[in-house]
């Protein structure tokens, strides 16, 4: 077990409004941190492996290529 403590500045209300929106739903911060690294590790892994991390319409027309920077 590690424990992580991270520290959010004010300028940082992007994260602090996710962790507040899934906190409204009921999920604790510390399951949308684990969920949030255990997605960016596995698309990591798959641009590693040269694979496109793609989002598409319910039509499945119009794509997107999904850039992590």
């Amino acid at each position: 077990s590690v424990n992580v403590h991270i520290l959010l500045r004010h300028d940082n209300a992007d994260t602090v409004g996710i962790l507040s929106k899934y906190k409204a739903q009921g999920q604790s911060a510390t399951e949308t941190v684990r969920q949030a690294l255990a997605s960016y590790d596995y698309f990591k892994k798959e641009i590693e492996a040269g694979r496109r991390i793609q989002t598409v319409d319910q039509n499945g027309d119009n794509r997107t290529d999904v850039i992590f920077t």
